[in-house]
């Protein structure tokens, strides 16, 4: 567990090194954009609270800021946490980063308006691998 834990914080702890943010394209898409056939008020953000799930290197952040939602974020290891943490505080993004897993979310059931999960599959996948090692 521990080894897939270190490679996973590696990996984002790089990225979290490079000044350039840029949000995920399809989050960009759905939550900015807008599509006849999609019927998304985006009313509802103002001052929602979101819960970015996995959120890495942070790279949605100035997009949730943005669109005026508040920010909550869980992520599977301390070490990314700090150093995301760090990155949102020098760009004037408040958010509240915990560690987490979509097993074990640290807040209050029903405590969310929006939950935001763009790499479900990995995180799933991930945590069913921690938890079974």
């Amino acid at each position: 567990m521990t080894n897939l834990k270190s490679t996973y914080s590696n990996e984002h702890l790089q990225k979290v090194q490079s000044s350039h943010w840029y949000p995920t394209e399809w989050i960009v898409r759905t939550m900015a954009g807008s599509y006849p056939n999609l019927a998304l008020d985006k009313k509802i953000y103002e001052n929602a609270k979101i819960l970015d799930m996995g959120f890495g290197d942070g790279r949605n952040f100035t997009l949730l800021k943005n669109l005026g939602v508040k920010i909550y974020d869980v992520e599977i290891t301390d070490e990314i946490v700090q150093s995301t943490q760090k990155k949102a505080e020098f760009n004037g993004i408040d958010c509240e980063l915990k560690v987490g897993n979509n097993v074990d979310i640290p807040y209050p059931n029903e405590h969310f308006d929006i939950i935001l999960a763009s790499s479900s599959m990995f995180q799933i996948t991930l945590t069913t691998q921690l938890l079974n090692t």
